[in-house]
């Protein structure tokens, strides 16, 4: 079976991760109701106790868009492992039963228009709601809106889509002869594990690619290949070209054996690369099919039948000309019910901290209220449109290779999401301070680098919100947010902050010198969570605790968030902590001064406190969690199963305990088969964790079956020709008797094979660095893999994950702490479809 395999028994597993869930409208909704009461234009529903009294209507809310700029923001929105409409089922392949959200219009056919250096999807009727219909209504086939968003939208795309209508690559004053002023334009994807693929074989399908695509359905015995990539180099800014836009790239009628999509779409060098021949000549594949290129623009607003989508709103609105689709944040400007800033991590202190791009103000001052264009560079929309990948030369980032530590700051620029740190910082705007901390803003503005040759706006000067009201400030009754738009796995945040446990590293950015923010002590905040939550002492898969350090998901004590860093099992040595949650609490609980209540410096008052709210919106993390119920454990209990690689030797790593050895990226995932009870999953490694050629090194063949409480796991090499440095995988387990890192297999490259202190042998228990060092290598490819059996036990672990993210415990402890039916906090937005956010 195949990832575009149709109705499957997968209720009692699930795969978690990587789809985006950005559940940003009923995130603000919930806000309106919370800070405002109600707009016109949406309508929700709160539980007392999500209103407080201090809510007042007429008082603007104040909301940080508090965003990362990390490279995950530019993996695919949907990658067949997450269950989008919640039915239990995780969703493989495209399902016509589910509306996928994107630049195109869901309901809507499109042709492809190619004419001289003009390439767009151009909206031409609406579709038939039958998936055996779609738009090959005349048997002319053309492209639908929704299997178009399911295969091509990106997670930077639903946010922008979202926030404010999309990446506007045209964005005119008028409207064309098409009936269009406006034309999208999906995310840069560079070439290399950011690239996605998809495949369609007709056997099993649920639907016939032929009435949502205008391709023919594939011959027996062969299958259409499809990739979203943009060749060539990330070093041209600003974005807003054209010739910058990522392709969907397809190859119809592929052999159904060899060239299957994680041969192509995840190959090592060349993903997405021409014709099928170059791409997988290593894995014995051949055809002699071109591929076909379609850049991924997007006509918007265009009136079929008289009627334009959803969003899309007329200018100027007493007499229409042009029309432009908007989101959330044009929603709240009509009557100002909330306003927006922006506080954004930097390309050139990416280990520190984040930017002030953009003071609190009305969404409508970027907005031409006659033609509706964006009218300012310094703006939200801009300002998201211009993140990108940085330094990619279309082989490898300017950063290039380091195999014997974590990258230093300034180094591998599209890294890093040091968003505890960024709170800290739009803790400080709403209090009021007059500058950035100059540790995380030093070098930001100066021309020449990275930040102002991206196409960033010099950062502005900071200006109180709470300022007079005649001098555009806001009445103290107005609510404070910040609105934490990230990865839950953070980054390089557990440094530069009060009272951190650890010390600074100057390869990781500079001390921040006495806080202005009095009292604050992010390890005392961040331990009181941990004692609330009932935690005790524990032991924890994490890279440090404390003094103990391995850089590995390994068992590690632990009493307290203050002295954990290196979130498990992948980013363990990227120095991510829990003191987001500590800033989060800190904020709600402390507040923040914002004035004299009766504006005058004069009368002998106290100034006002009003506590700051954290609302998470946790895109999900990209490493995927193979999950089994566990029938040995109470109800709910789970058995999870997270794919795992270490890069152990060649290009001078140190294979020896205690030194760095890269924790090898995921660049794929693809299911190959899944029933109830057996997964075979094939997964593709980097052997590096930031910069390089960030491309496939290893492919490993995960066969998982479940009987009863009985679990059995074989890995298997499937690549003969991996990169140069030795990449042992295997799994972190949890929920059963034997729990642990395992590292079952490694990759057969031209060094001399060497043998890893954490490796696994057959029969074997989980290794320490105190371990007797094993004499025999692990099996390789053209070795007979071993299968391993476990037992799943009560999850009384010795060992386990903590029970949540840290943004998670951000929106708990920064908020009014109610949670809902799940258990999560209602200011937590997980990750789900991004079609439910404008309903929401």
């Amino acid at each position: 079976m195949n990832t575009q395999t149709g109705s499957m028994a997968m209720r009692r597993w699930q795969l978690r991760g990587a789809s985006v869930r950005v559940l940003l409208a009923s995130g603000l909704l919930a806000l309106t109701a919370l800070l405002t009461g109600p707009v016109a234009m949406a309508q929700t529903t709160v539980a007392l106790a999500q209103a407080p009294l201090l809510a007042l209507k007429s008082a603007p809310g104040l909301v940080m868009l508090n965003m990362s700029r990390d490279h995950r923001l530019f993996y695919a929105a949907y990658n067949d492992t997450s269950d989008i409409n919640g039915d239990g089922v995780v969703d493989v392949g495209f399902k016509p039963s589910i509306t996928y959200y994107g630049n195109f219009v869901s309901d809507r056919c499109y042709d492809y228009v190619a004419s001289g250096s003009s390439f767009v999807f151009r909206p031409t009727k609406m579709a038939d709601p039958s998936p055996t219909i779609g738009c090959n209504t005349t048997g002319a086939g053309r492209w639908h809106g929704n299997w178009m968003n399911w295969v091509s939208t990106s997670r930077m795309d639903a946010l922008r889509k979202v926030l404010y209508g999309g990446y506007r690559q045209v964005d005119s004053a008028t409207t064309d002869a098409n009936g269009t002023s406006t034309v999208l334009q999906g995310a840069f994807i560079p070439k290399d594990s950011h690239v996605w693929g998809k495949e369609f074989v007709l056997a099993g399908a649920v639907y016939d690619i032929a009435n949502f695509t205008n391709l023919a359905s594939p011959a027996a015995g062969r299958q259409h290949l499809f990739v979203v990539v943009k060749d060539g180099s990330s070093t041209s800014y600003p974005f807003m070209t054209h010739t910058n836009a990522p392709v969907l790239r397809y190859i119809t009628d592929a052999d159904g054996d060899k060239e299957r999509i994680w041969a192509w779409a995840s190959a090592d060098v060349a993903q997405g690369i021409g014709s099928v021949n170059a791409n997988f000549s290593k894995l014995g594949g051949r055809s002699s099919v071109a591929s076909t290129d379609m850049v991924l623009r997007v006509e918007a607003c265009v009136a079929i039948g008289g009627v334009r989508e959803a969003g899309c709103v007329g200018y100027p609105s007493a007499s229409p000309t042009v029309w432009k689709p908007t989101g959330v944040l044009h929603d709240y400007a009509a009557n100002d019910a909330l306003k927006f800033g922006l506080l954004t991590g930097s390309y050139q202190n990416n280990y520190s901290g984040g930017v002030v791009r953009r003071n609190v103000r009305s969404f409508k001052d970027e907005i031409d209220s006659t033609t509706g264009q964006f009218n300012t560079n310094d703006g939200i929309a801009r300002t998201i449109d211009r993140i990108t990948i940085h330094g990619w030369s279309g082989s490898i980032y300017d950063c290039g290779y380091q195999t014997d530590r974590n990258r230093y700051q300034g180094a591998c620029k599209s890294w890093g999401a040091p968003i505890a740190e960024m709170m800290y910082e739009g803790l400080r705007y709403f209090t009021g301070k007059s500058a950035p901390t100059a540790a995380y803003a030093s070098g930001v503005d100066v021309a020449a680098n990275a930040d102002r040759t991206i196409g960033f706006s010099a950062p502005p000067t900071w200006l109180n919100p709470y300022r007079a009201k005649v001098n555009g400030g806001n009445p103290i009754c107005s609510r404070p947010v910040q609105m934490v738009i990230a990865d839950p796995l953070t980054s390089f945040d557990n440094d530069q902050l009060p009272g951190s446990f650890f010390g600074i590293d100057s390869n990781f950015g500079a001390t921040i010198g006495t806080s202005d923010l009095a009292g604050l002590n992010v390890s005392t905040e961040s331990d009181a969570i941990w004692t609330a939550e009932g935690l005790g002492t524990r032991n924890v898969y994490v890279g440090q605790s404390g003094a103990t350090y391995d850089g590995n998901p390994t068992a590690k004590s632990a009493s307290g968030f203050s002295q954990i860093v290196g979130h498990a099992p992948d980013e363990t040595q990227s120095r991510g902590s829990y003191y987001s949650a500590g800033v989060a609490r800190f904020a709600r609980n402390s507040g923040v001064d914002v004035g004299d209540p009766l504006g005058s410096p004069s009368v002998p008052i106290d100034p006002v406190k009003r506590p700051v709210d954290t609302i998470s919106l946790a895109l999900g993390s990209l490493t995927p969690t193979i999950e089994f119920p566990n029938p040995a454990g109470p109800a709910g209990s789970k058995l999870t199963i997270v794919p795992l690689s270490k890069a152990v030797w060649g290009a001078s790593i140190n294979k020896n305990p205690g030194a760095y050895q890269a924790t090898g990226a995921i660049t794929g995932f693809y299911f190959k088969s899944a029933t109830a009870t057996s997964v075979t999953a094939i997964v593709t490694f980097s052997d590096g964790d930031q910069g390089t050629d960030n491309e496939t090194d290893a492919q490993v063949q995960y066969d998982i079956s479940v009987s009863g409480t009985s679990v059995s796991i074989k890995l298997t090499q499937l690549d003969p020709n991996p990169g140069g440095i030795q990449s042992n995988s295997g799994y972190v387990i949890s929920g059963t008797s034997a729990d642990g890192l395992y590292l079952d297999t490694r990759s057969k490259n031209g060094n001399t094979p060497q043998i890893y202190y954490l490796d696994t042998l057959n029969g074997q228990s989980p290794k320490t660095a105190s371990s007797a060092l094993n004499t025999t290598l692990l099996p390789t490819f053209g070795d007979t893999p071993f299968t391993r059996t476990f037992t799943m036990t009560n999850p009384t672990t010795t060992a386990g994950y903590l029970p949540h993210d840290p943004l998670w415990y951000a929106a708990k402890y920064g908020g009014a702490g109610v949670l809902d039916s799940n258990g999560d906090p209602t200011n937590y937005f997980k990750v789900t479809n991004p079609a439910n956010l404008p309903a929401q």
